[in-house]
């Protein structure tokens, strides 16, 4: 979740999404990953090596390199970083999280910087943090063009002047399979909801959220249906040539077997079924460069249904040149997946 969500039409450097991966598995829960996927593993436990990084695109929708950007990444625990309740003065924000005498999920500390990513070790969990079951928040400042993210970070603070070429993002990094942190969460003494011996045991066969899995974009080019492109690992399509007052309808379409392996167990559904369990919902946002536009964008929740098609249009009057939808598809515990469509206007 961006602090600021990217705008319908780019018109400016800005970060899109960002990417969480547990790139290394600790000790807890082994069997959360026993069903093989490609994708990203995004939900992690206490123990795990989590890579976080942040997506800037320029005005023409391309991602900055990553060794061209530097970053600044805070852990919020239970003091707000960001919006109207904003502690410029939280004296948690200096703090080095690595050197605390008890560093856990509850904490309010500085991460660390680096570039574009970074990675560090999810902590012990903490009481607070376990009832909302994710690190509440963590912001990251990222900088390009030659500005620093401490800079950026200082201006904000200070309520001073911010540079243009400075990002300020917040998301939540899901902590789970949520059954099996909650036994995990009974054993550090900690207040459940329900008791974990109440639980049925196949809810601990839940497995860990991983990105949404896609198979195909689906294309329909003036009410004509093209060849679908097939959606890599890279996540970059086309370039599809267009012309000038060309409509052009998309639909995403997820690999339906990978997502099922997604599915979650509820404690109880809207009808009062006790550990229902839950397809997955995703859903996507959507940013357009140039002339692309995406028509009825501003009057629409956003992000929208994935399962609905949607609606690009090539102005009549446009001129030669490549133009891009950049796609950010989520899911409902925090995963995102970036897909970029290039058009080339002829």
């Amino acid at each position: 979740m961006l602090e600021i969500d990217p705008a319908y039409t780019i018109t400016r450097t800005e970060p899109i999404a960002v990417l969480v991966e547990v790139v290394e598995l600790g000790p807890l829960d082994p069997a959360r990953v026993y069903l093989p996927s490609p994708g990203r593993i995004v939900e992690a436990l206490p123990g795990d090596r989590v890579r976080m990084e942040i997506v800037v695109v320029d005005v023409d929708g391309v991602p900055l390199p990553e060794d061209t950007l530097d970053s600044l990444w805070i852990q919020c625990g239970d003091s707000p970083c960001t919006g109207a309740a904003f502690a410029s003065d939280e004296p948690g924000f200096d703090l080095d999280c690595a050197e605390l005498e008890a560093w856990t999920t509850d904490s309010v500390c500085r991460l660390g910087e680096g570039q574009g990513s970074f990675e560090f070790t999810v902590p012990e969990l903490g009481e607070s943090m376990f009832a909302h079951r994710h690190i509440k928040e963590v912001s990251a400042v990222v900088a390009w063009d030659g500005e620093r993210a401490e800079r950026c970070w200082t201006g904000r603070r200070e309520g001073g002047a911010v540079s243009p070429n400075c990002g300020f993002v917040r998301f939540a990094i899901d902590l789970g399979p949520v059954w099996f942190l909650t036994l995990y969460a009974e054993s550090l003494g900690f207040a459940t909801a329900i008791p974990p011996s109440l639980f049925p045991a196949p809810v601990f066969e839940q497995q860990a959220n991983r990105e949404p899995m896609l198979t195909q974009l689906e294309i329909q080019l003036n009410d004509e249906p093209q060849a679908p492109l097939p959606i890599s690992a890279s996540g970059q399509l086309g370039p599809i040539e267009v012309q000038p007052g060309d409509s052009i309808e998309l639909q995403i379409i997820p690999d339906e077997i990978a997502q099922f392996g997604q599915a979650s167990f509820l404690p109880f559904d809207y009808v009062g079924n006790a550990f229902a369990l839950r397809p997955e919902k995703l859903r996507v946002r959507i940013s357009t460069t140039g002339v692309l536009e995406y028509p009825g964008g501003e009057d629409e929740s956003r992000p929208r249904p994935l399962e609905a098609p949607f609606l690009l249009r090539i102005p009549s009057a446009a001129e030669p040149g490549t133009v891009r939808a950049i796609l950010v598809v989520v899911d409902d515990r925090g995963a995102e997946r970036l897909v970029s469509v290039e058009f080339e206007i002829q």
